[in-house]
């Protein structure tokens, strides 16, 4: 698995109906040719809506009876940092606060980054080869995702729920998979023999225990220690995935053991249960 970072991409489209009629006093007008340092008028719009909110607010502080609309052109709007509204965002009944697609203009707020795809460049440290199978490498890519002020969300949970979306990236308008083993939409390897079924609560710090067919997960080791790995399964349950860290990989004895605990432990529900473990 060499991911190392990942990022989350989002997108809204906004179809802004027409508001209520009401008697305007002041216009605060976005544009993405805007400027945030401009006055937010017609002629002179703001870029961001975090700025036309703030526009908004400075508007509802001095004149709290005029109402305000806040007119957005068409285009694209990234929203990197959380827009939070509120009650000093919140007008009355008199003196509402709109919120409007300009002339029922397509407006597209995207939580995402467009990047230049001419910065991708072949994987060539030896340490990231070593985790790829000789037929994929030289065939890799990667982007410097400091380079293009991209930040790291947070870390990975331990675990998840039902998927295992860590990152979503858009290329030519089609979702990409993220990088896995195996490949495939419903691609999956089977655990060869359960160790230990871990504790049977979820999020524990006793993790399960099982062993390994192949040679496949000696590569991801060195991943541990610099972004992680995780394992989506079905661990009891053939209708219940859930996605685990990886807490060790002992390449000696072919077992990986997770760092947290899956619901009810892993090993088949209907497997018989010998001194806590699924066997």
């Amino acid at each position: 698995m060499p991911l190392r970072t990942s990022f989350i991409f989002a997108s809204l489209v906004l179809f802004l109906a027409n508001p209520p009629a009401v008697t305007l006093a002041a216009d605060i007008w976005v544009s993405p040719s805007g400027k945030d340092t401009a006055s937010g008028t017609q002629l002179s719009p703001v870029a961001t809506l975090t700025r036309a909110a703030e526009l908004v607010r400075a508007s509802r502080a001095a004149k709290p009876a005029e109402p305000v609309t806040v007119r957005i052109g068409a285009g694209v709007y990234p929203v990197l940092e959380t827009l939070t509204l509120g009650e000093a965002d919140s007008g009355t009944a008199s003196a509402p606060v709109i919120w409007i697609g300009e002339d029922r203009a397509r407006v597209q707020i995207v939580g995402a980054k467009a990047v230049d795809t001419k910065r991708l460049r072949r994987v060539s440290d030896s340490a990231l080869l070593a985790r790829l199978p000789r037929e994929s490498r030289g065939k890799v890519l990667e982007l410097d995702l400091a380079a293009e002020n991209i930040e790291h969300a947070g870390p990975f949970p331990d675990y998840l729920r039902d998927t295992a979306d860590l990152c979503v990236v858009f290329f030519n308008g089609r979702r990409l998979p993220i990088s896995r083993w195996p490949n495939g939409d419903y691609g999956y390897s089977t655990m060869k023999r359960v160790v230990s079924s871990g504790n049977f609560k979820p999020r524990q710090p006793d993790g399960g225990v099982f062993e390994y067919s192949g040679d496949r997960p000696e590569r991801w080791r060195s991943a541990l220690n610099e972004g992680g790995v995780w394992l989506r399964g079905f661990w009891r349950v053939p209708w219940v995935a859930e996605t685990l860290r990886v807490g060790a990989i002992d390449p000696k004895a072919n077992t990986i053991s997770f760092a947290v605990s899956t619901s009810n432990g892993i090993g088949s529900k209907y497997s018989k249960l010998i001194d806590g473990t699924r066997v």
